[in-house]
């Protein structure tokens, strides 16, 4: 009996939980087959189901314990989004959160309930929605409250009232069962709401929201920013979110990391050089101004000019974001200066590096959408210098130089890089795209992009040069806290000419946050520092009346798409949109037929697997790449040498010190051996075998009605045997036949940039003890091809076109794993000669 019974227990129990067609009606009982389960209702918490809406009104479910799996409240479950990134949550710091939750939330929620007779079993009743209706009647500090309530019922799905024992229940059914993506967009209309009025807490949420894309699309600048202006209202946990999601803060930890590599790879009493392209090396070589003011810096000003939010909290001074990172940073470069080794770090506006943080950029792909772009706030103060405004500077910078006064921030940049591997005290090329910059400024000839075509590449500026044409700049994803953080460390250094706007312009990564926060340089300085006398530092400030030439002359509203082509500056407002769509994927726009063939390189893809739904956002086109690498080689050309070509020396007995240099061939004998002329310090032409040279192993492959196509030895263009990757290359030769300006920095830029993005870089460590450069690391397996590069990149004279592509389609296979030896000059070089 005993086992009959447990037999026919366990049958029933499995028996109830497998046939649905038996449940009952919470209400009626009436039995719920399973051919109607369409037309039935389920409570809030998922236990039990109703056969009708009149059914689930009269009978409702009595201690509904609410939706399943949330027993947090509110608060906790608010504070939870701000220990995620705080390690230690001490009762100091929850103690300062809890207070300003009860001053910012439940003390104006209480008052308002209180002032509008609200009962206890009424507040209890009081759902997501109904806090919403009541932040919708106002903007006081009260209603404030209530945006932020129902936001963060929103956000975390807890629907409903609440009943005697404090759970949620579902007061309206049909309201309460909105969809997740529904419930998220509520949750960011009601955090920015109330962010905007200058809710504190609100604006860490509405930070986050953007960080994590819930509600809209992320945007790690714009999340950013959002933190720092809760740190500008003191907001608990925010700058601790700051410090963690700031890119100066990862800029500054790949210096520690560097720092931390030099305790063990170099020995004690050697230099350690860093050169950083990207604002954390400037903050950084404000070290010392940082530690007088005690990584703090003087109160900012109560609003900034285009954003309108209350600092309530101005007095207070302001914290310098990643001091985490700054303090690590002087602590090991302490220990390093004790064992008697120097650092030098310098700070590079814009060298061989595109990216501010290669490390933090991870594998992306281009959106399929177009670009948005919008118009900063209107310049008030005419910054728009004359030559000899320009003379001034440059004495003043001269003799700062001559003074020794510290700190001393010389001009390393892609120009200088190029002519010398030595800083100097200004560039004059820097300084006319300064000009540049700030003459489309006061002219407002600029638009900014309201996000990144490649997530964690950079945004965009297009504005109109000193020529009339449109030009286009990336600058990297700094939020306006990061930049005026840094400018502020500026003007505490006390040193004019570094407050100037000349100073700042010829940095674009500087430059355009600050423009896209406060539209002029002299608004910015204004924000960051009330306290100082600006007429007397930079003079008195020039009214902007200088004639206005927008890009898109007459338009209704502040946002604009741009041409699907990446190469196009092509912008149309938003609501007028006349551009043409793909056909295939419906998605990217086009302002002609030509924009779209010239973009059709890379949209190709894209197109066929979004049209089907497939598109997964990865840059399929170089996977196929990788596949290709694994087939078996075919040796398609012949490698014939002939004159005019260059050659590498190599495995001379004799005369070994002629090992690894560059020549070209003078002549061809009859008995196979070469006239070589060396390029060594000293012209030289030697006699030399076939067998003792190295060959450019470049062919080019012309095509009818298409653009040429350079190869390997195989005949493909990527490969791991040879060490070549002409990809970057072979785009700039379809950008030419396309009758596009391929030798623009934009083009270039933007062609690295969507090529690199598709592999993950890594960090490889690289010592120059054994004569290789770095542009040679990890050639250990390919010792003909770095014997090669190496000569190439030794070589002091004109190079031969495919010598030159050569060189820069070597570089371009071993960044594919080590990105910090992008060819970015180099192939710049290359799309000149082309």
């Amino acid at each position: 009996m005993g086992k009959q019974t447990k037999a026919k227990g366990k049958g029933k129990g499995s028996h109830q939980k497998k046939k649905v067609k038996n449940r009952r009606c919470q209400g009626c009982s009436k039995s719920l087959d399973d051919n109607d389960a369409r037309e039935y209702k389920t409570c809030v918490c998922r236990r039990v189901t109703f056969c009708s809406d009149a059914c689930q009104a009269n009978f409702p479910h009595v201690n509904c314990p609410g939706p399943p799996d949330i027993t947090l409240d509110l608060n906790v479950e608010s504070m939870k989004e701000i220990d995620a990134f705080r390690e230690a949550w001490t009762d100091e710091f929850r103690a300062r959160y809890e207070k300003q939750l009860d001053e910012t939330v439940n003390m104006p929620k209480a008052y308002y309930l209180n002032s509008n007779n609200y009962s206890m079993s009424s507040r209890r009743k009081l759902s997501e929605f109904d806090y919403a209706k009541i932040a919708d009647e106002d903007t006081t500090p009260e209603h404030q409250a209530f945006s932020y309530m129902a936001a963060c019922r929103f956000k975390h799905q807890l629907f409903g009232g609440r009943n005697e024992l404090g759970n949620y229940v579902s007061n309206d059914q049909e309201q309460d069962e909105i969809s997740v993506l529904e419930a998220r967009a509520l949750a960011f209309k009601y955090f920015e709401k109330a962010a905007k009025l200058g809710h504190g807490l609100s604006m860490i949420d509405l930070g986050l929201c953007y960080v994590n894309g819930v509600g809209c699309t992320i945007n790690r600048r714009i999340g950013n920013g959002w933190f720092w202006r809760a740190c500008l209202q003191e907001s608990v946990g925010a700058c601790n979110i700051l410090d963690d999601k700031a890119l100066v803060s990862t800029e500054i930890d790949e210096f520690v990391t560097t720092l931390e590599d030099g305790l063990t790879m170099f020995m004690p009493g050697r230099t350690l050089y860093m050169v950083g392209q990207n604002l954390g090396a400037l903050q950084i070589a404000l070290l010392d101004v940082i530690i007088n003011e005690n990584y703090t810096l003087p109160p900012f000003s109560d609003t900034a000019p285009g954003r309108h939010l209350p600092n309530r909290l101005s007095s207070a001074r302001v914290p310098i974001i990643a001091s985490e990172s700054i303090r690590q940073y002087v602590e090991m470069k302490n220990r390093l200066e004790r064992r008697g080794n120097k650092v030098e770090l310098v700070y590079s506006r814009r060298s061989n590096i595109t990216a501010a943080a290669l490390h933090t950029c991870k594998v992306a792909s281009r959106t399929i959408d177009n670009q948005l772009f919008f118009c900063p706030p209107e310049a008030s103060n005419n910054e728009t210098v004359t030559a000899d405004e320009v003379f001034s500077w440059c004495t003043g910078v001269h003799d700062l130089f001559l003074s020794n006064k510290e700190p001393l921030l010389y001009s390393f940049c892609e120009h200088v890089e190029r002519d010398s591997n030595e800083a100097q005290l200004f560039c004059l090329e820097c300084l006319n795209d300064a000009k540049e910059r700030l003459d489309a400024v006061s002219t407002g000839s600029i638009t900014i992009s309201l996000n990144e075509e490649i997530p964690e590449r950079g945004f965009a500026t297009i504005f109109r040069g000193l020529d009339g044409k449109l030009k286009m700049e990336t600058w990297y994803s700094y939020s306006h806290g990061e930049a005026e953080c840094i400018l502020a460390l500026l003007v505490a250094s006390d040193i004019s000419a570094y407050c100037s706007p000349l100073f700042i312009a010829q940095d674009p990564n500087f430059f355009w946050p600050l423009i896209a926060e406060h539209g002029s340089i002299r608004s910015a300085l204004e924000f960051v520092a009330p306290h100082r006398n600006w007429d007397e530092m930079l003079g008195p400030k020039q009214h902007n009346l200088c004639e206005k030439h927008p890009i898109v002359p007459s338009f209704d509203d502040n946002v604009f798409i741009k041409c699907g082509n990446g190469f196009c500056f092509m912008l149309q407002p938003c609501k007028s949109n006349s551009f043409l769509k793909c056909s295939g994927c419906k998605r990217r726009s086009y302002c002609s037929e030509k924009c779209q063939e010239t973009d059709w390189f890379t949209h190709k893809l894209e197109c066929k697997y979004a049209s089907k739904g497939k598109w997964s956002g990865s840059h399929l086109s170089y996977l196929e790449h990788d596949s290709k690498d694994e087939m078996e080689r075919v040796e398609k050309y012949v490698l014939d040498l002939k004159e005019g070509d260059n050659a590498v020396v190599h495995s001379l007995k004799k005369e070994p010190h002629y090992n690894g240099i560059i020549g070209t061939i003078q002549s061809i004998r009859d008995d196979d051996r070469f006239a070589l002329k060396l390029h060594s310090g000293i012209e030289k032409v030697i006699s030399i075998k076939r067998g003792n040279l190295y060959g450019i192993n470049v062919f080019c492959k012309k095509r009818k009605k298409k653009s040429r196509v350079f190869q390997c030895i195989h005949g493909i263009p990527v490969c791991a045997e040879c060490y070549l990757d002409f990809s970057t290359v072979n785009r700039l030769t379809a950008l030419k036949y396309a009758g596009e300006d391929m030798t623009s920095s934009a083009s270039v830029h933007q062609v690295i940039e969507l090529h690199f993005s598709a592999f993950e870089p890594k960090h490889v460590k690289w010592s120059s003890n054994d004569g290789w450069p770095i542009q040679c690391s990890g050639m250990e397996e390919h010792k003909k091809e770095r014997v090669i590069l190496k000569a190439l990149l030794n070589a002091n004279i004109q190079l031969s076109v495919n010598a030159q592509v050569a060189r820069t389609a070597y570089i371009t296979f071993g960044a594919r794993k080590q990105h910090d030896i992008r060819p970015l000059t180099l192939l710049q070089e290359v799309a000149k000669v082309l």
